[in-house]
């Protein structure tokens, strides 16, 4: 989908990434490192944990549920604007980890918390503001999900094949 459209307008990658790097930190743990939420070493720092995790995450013996569960929410923890509707990308892969319900409800929970308290703070996007704590939060558990996942056996090894 993506080959036709830079086809037809090579300066959209371009275009896209100047946009998208202009935005300032939305929701992410990341904009607790500094009080300033367009700070670009925070935002670097996110991208390098997102890089690791990535990695970790192709290179684990998971099965390719967890595998794809982990590359998401690893983009997830590491991306600087991490809305409440992006948990949706998480759906699919959640439902086929059992391990990671546990989970669920904390994530779910800090995620509609964003949501609801959004927009009766007065700078959402301000450190030490609920929708961030809510953020902090909703990382926790997604960092959880994300190790659990990680650390589960291969699908051979827990049927016994």
């Amino acid at each position: 989908m993506v080959v036709p459209v830079v086809a037809l307008n090579p300066s959209y990658v371009a275009e896209f990434i100047s946009y998208h790097s202009g935005w300032g930190i939305e929701n992410s743990w990341t904009v607790w490192l500094s009080s300033d939420p367009f700070s670009q070493s925070a935002k670097l720092l996110g991208y390098l944990v997102a890089a690791v995790l990535l990695l970790r995450s192709y290179t684990s013996t998971v099965s390719e549920a967890e595998k794809g569960f982990m590359v998401f929410a690893a983009w997830l923890l590491g991306a600087h604007v991490f809305t409440p509707q992006m948990a949706l990308w998480l759906i699919p892969f959640a439902a086929a980890c059992r391990k990671i319900w546990p989970w669920i409800p904390l994530f779910e929970a800090s995620n509609a918390a964003i949501i609801f308290t959004w927009f009766w703070t007065e700078t959402p996007t301000m450190p030490w503001t609920p929708p961030q704590t809510m953020a902090v939060l909703r990382a926790a558990a997604l960092s959880a999900m994300w190790l659990t996942a990680y650390r589960s056996q291969p699908l051979y090894k827990r049927v016994g094949v």
